[in-house]
């Protein structure tokens, strides 16, 4: 009796108490192949390419705190990416590397499943909407993919630019760099960082790329940056093509794990896509136009 009674007194839950219970947060799924009535506020385009795949799910990419308020007004949408499965994955566009085109692993049922994301899936949807949808649970990240989606498709707005002089310089030699990112040696790159300083000559660079550690855990760190190994291998290559280019100066190429990533080599290096030079291979657009910055 006196439970009941505890019970009956209990306050009510207020919404965003609701919505955290319900499982509301950034990165959960809602399986858009399932009635629902958030599918038809999405575009036309984007409605279609969903009906056309087998599963498609439906991501919010909002941080917790705004995604669960209760004032609509000041926070009014959500920013979500749609994605939908695919069978035959490409190196080219794992780990983040290409800008518009993202081929992920997704865990349904026990087992890894391929996903794709392009531009086309990143849109904004009614929050107060999206809030009154069913949660699927079954489906979870793998370790460090939930964080590489959202580096994803943040850095579509904050990607780096270089100075005009710069990228004509590479220029020159971008069918060497446009080999080197759709080799094996890069597929597992998942960042390069670039640091340039402009001297009388043109550029001094120095050059990071990061290997995840997982891929390290796969593939092996012996293997990986043994003398004359894939790490090495790759340095040598990235070097002696952008060595190639005119008024550029490597100081230094590094492959290294992106553990041991220091807050000072993130301030001091900014992100460099070596797919700048290689927008010309994909129809679903063209070169981005380079920065007088």
């Amino acid at each position: 009796m006196s439970d009941q009674l505890l019970a009956s007194d209990a306050a009510p839950k207020n919404p965003r108490e609701s919505w955290l219970d319900a499982g509301w947060a950034r990165g959960v799924f809602v399986d858009l192949k399932k009635p629902n009535g958030i599918l038809n506020t999405l575009p036309e385009r984007l409605v279609k390419r969903v009906q056309q795949s087998q599963s498609a799910y439906l991501i919010p990419l909002l941080y917790d705190c705004a995604l669960v308020d209760e004032c609509f007004d000041s926070e009014p949408w959500a920013p979500v990416m749609i994605c939908w499965n695919i069978n035959n994955p490409l190196g080219n566009f794992m780990n983040g590397k290409n800008p518009r085109t993202y081929h992920f692993e997704l865990v349904l049922d026990g087992e890894n499943q391929w996903f794709e994301a392009t531009a086309l899936g990143l849109w904004f949807v009614c929050r107060k909407s999206l809030l009154t949808e069913q949660i699927d649970s079954s489906i979870k990240w793998p370790e460090g993919v939930l964080k590489r989606v959202l580096i994803w498709s943040s850095s579509r707005s904050t990607r780096e630019v270089f100075p005009d002089d710069w990228n004509q310089n590479l220029s020159i030699v971008h069918k060497r760099l446009e080999k080197i990112w759709k080799s094996s040696d890069y597929e597992h790159i998942s960042e390069v960082l670039l640091r340039i300083e402009p001297n009388e000559d043109g550029y001094g660079a120095e050059v990071i790329l990061t290997l995840p550690d997982e891929a390290i855990q796969k593939l092996g760190a012996r293997h990986l940056f043994k003398p004359g190994g894939p790490a090495e291998t790759l340095e040598l290559r990235l070097k002696t093509a952008m060595t190639a280019a005119q008024g550029v100066n490597v100081k230094a190429v590094k492959v290294m794990p992106e553990s041991q990533l220091t807050l000072t080599m993130i301030r001091n290096y900014q992100r460099w896509h070596l797919d700048y030079y290689s927008f010309r291979s994909y129809p679903e657009g063209n070169r981005p136009a380079s920065s007088t910055e």
